[in-house]
């Protein structure tokens, strides 16, 4: 018998962070009530992956699915993506005793007069000399681009969109300042312009926040800083029509659209 495999990719609302409650951020149940398992079971999936983790970044989510492709053994049959805010990255920074590789997250550009957590802003220090905020920023589009075409290159059904709209080029700091990526760097707008696709959700009310909070579903509610079960639902029920409209996967439905 052959398994279908459902993978999803992403941050704290992809994983599904404070569906069983506020401030209930890492444990895993909360993944059984997200919108990929709710999405996996509208679609007949045998298994759903989740891999997405709270605080998790764009970096993490081109690693992670590099490394299912190429280590689990397992080809999804479907891969959903849902990229997070552009301030966050990670580095290695060594090997665990099993001999995988281990990696640290910095969250957001911070601002260098944040002195009061000593570990992330010597973190900053470090990484200034090697790079700049605007790079960092538009590293989202080099993510974006390389799971594009490694997807594509493996037969791979897909669907991506944008967790919150201002994460398209918006990072704000620790000490509420935001930093902006305007994207007129050329090879800046290359990347922006190769990753349009029907796979890529964009346009109003295509990303997650927008669509469940803006469309006037009664039973939505907010749960701490995320979406309730309720939202989850809304979300896989658009994902499931969004997918079957563009043929990515299943059969086009017309009583859905």
């Amino acid at each position: 018998v052959i398994m279908s495999t459902l993978l999803a990719l992403g941050d704290s609302h992809t994983f599904g962070a404070e569906i069983l409650g506020e401030n209930n951020h890492y444990a895993p149940a909360n993944t059984e009530l997200a919108y990929p398992q709710k999405l996996g079971n509208e679609l007949g999936f045998d298994k759903v992956v989740n891999l997405a983790v709270s605080g998790g970044s764009n970096m993490r989510i081109e690693r992670t699915l590099l490394e299912y492709l190429t280590t689990s053994g397992d080809k999804p049959d479907l891969v959903v993506i849902g990229w997070t805010v552009i301030g966050r990255f990670e580095y290695c920074t060594g090997l665990n005793e099993d001999g995988d590789y281990e990696y640290a997250n910095v969250n957001s550009w911070l601002n260098p007069a944040w002195k009061d957590q000593p570990e992330q802003y010597n973190n900053w220090k470090n990484f200034l000399p090697i790079t700049t905020a605007d790079d960092l920023l538009a590293q989202k589009y080099r993510s974006v681009l390389y799971a594009m075409n490694l997807l594509e290159n493996k037969n791979i059904p897909y669907i991506m969109f944008d967790v919150m709209n201002n994460h398209i080029n918006q990072a704000e700091t620790e000490s509420g300042d935001v930093l902006e990526w305007n994207g007129d760097h050329k090879t800046d707008k290359a990347l922006y312009t190769a990753t349009e696709c029907d796979n890529y959700l964009r346009g109003e009310n295509m990303d997650y926040w927008s669509y469940v909070f803006n469309t006037g579903f009664d039973d939505v509610a907010m749960s701490g800083g995320h979406a309730n079960e309720a939202g989850h639902k809304h979300w896989a029920s658009k994902l499931k029509q969004e997918l079957q409209h563009r043929n990515i996967y299943g059969e086009k439905n017309a009583e859905t659209i």
